[in-house]
């Protein structure tokens, strides 16, 4: 029973990492062009360029551990 219950609790877990890496790369493709309008489209794109990059780096980073916990399982 209890082996049960692991097996379907990593389940769990890899249906809910694959999930959430769906959404981030979903985010991460709407920062990418977010940031190219920013640098055509305005004259400030300097502040909204770099907070929209240091957003895709978190997100790349938060994409880079969730593969590396999935490699684990």
């Amino acid at each position: 029973r209890r082996r049960h219950d692991t097996v379907h609790a990593l389940m769990n877990r890899l249906s809910d990492l694959r999930g959430r890496m769906d959404r981030t790369l979903i985010d991460v493709d709407t920062m990418v062009a977010q940031s190219v309008t920013a640098v055509v489209a305005s004259d400030t794109y300097d502040r909204m360029l770099e907070r929209q990059l240091r957003q895709l780096t978190d997100d790349a980073a938060g994409l880079t551990k969730a593969h590396q916990e999935l490699d684990r399982l």
